[in-house]
């Protein structure tokens, strides 16, 4: 029983600050982060979008969501958190989703899109464990730098734009993002 909690406070105090989602775009990141965004509504995620961009060597994923009664997107986000986690074989980025009413993603359309990235290899969507909440895993190919922000004039959408750790161009380490020891 020592050992067990031994090994929990190791996890509990590896892992990072969670900090409010930038609502614009900042320095591209590479360390370990969780940001933690949206409002405690319900909405319901109408569609992932993704552009790659290659004169900047990097490509963007949006996360659209609808208000549930207006059915208006880019309006409201739900409460959510978004986690870069470094991890073998592959890094990932988790996403958790709360109050969703409706999921509109269709599996085969983000098989269309993952096909297309060079940094993603693949989406999984979870079933719910509680009504409500979805999970979504984006498996990388290859570790990244990544900027992610929920922008002030579209609430509603959750954007992240990606591209190669080794770049060190434009690339910072923030003090908020290091693990806690």
């Amino acid at each position: 029983m020592k050992w067990l909690c031994v090994i929990f406070s190791s996890v509990v105090l590896a892992s990072p600050t969670k900090n409010s989602i930038p609502r614009s775009p900042l320095d591209y990141l590479s360390d370990e982060s969780v940001f933690e965004g949206g409002k405690s509504l319900s909405a319901n995620l109408e569609n992932i979008r993704f552009s790659p961009h290659p004169e900047t060597q990097s490509e963007r994923w949006v996360l659209d969501f609808s208000d549930t009664d207006s059915k208006e997107i880019g309006k409201l986000a739900p409460r959510f958190q978004l986690r870069y986690v470094k991890s073998a074989p592959h890094n990932k980025f988790i996403l958790e989703l709360f109050s969703i009413r409706r999921n509109k993603i269709q599996i085969s359309e983000i098989k269309k899109l993952v096909q297309k990235s060079e940094w993603i290899e693949n989406i999984v969507i979870y079933p719910p464990i509680a009504e409500g909440e979805v999970a979504l895993e984006f498996i990388l190919k290859k570790p990244v730098s990544f900027k992610a922000h929920q922008p002030l004039e579209n609430e509603g959408r959750l954007v992240l734009d990606l591209k190669s750790a080794e770049s060190k161009h434009n690339v910072k380490e923030r003090p908020w993002t290091k693990t806690k020891r």
